[in-house]
């Protein structure tokens, strides 16, 4: 596999990892009853890393 591909992959990797985290989030949000977060943390990468780290994703 060329470098290039390799680099492709790992970028598809995060990616997928990305949404996967995001989609995990938005969920405990909903069950939490924050959804007023949800728009927020589209906007806001602080708010965002700081609900990633108390929900434990």
């Amino acid at each position: 596999m060329k470098f290039e591909e390799l680099l492709l992959d790992r970028e598809q990797e995060g990616r997928e990892e990305g949404l996967a985290q995001m989609s995990k989030l938005i969920r405990l949000l909903l069950r939490d009853g924050k959804a007023e977060q949800i728009p927020l943390i589209t906007e806001d990468p602080e708010l965002r890393d700081r609900l990633l780290k108390q929900y434990h994703i």
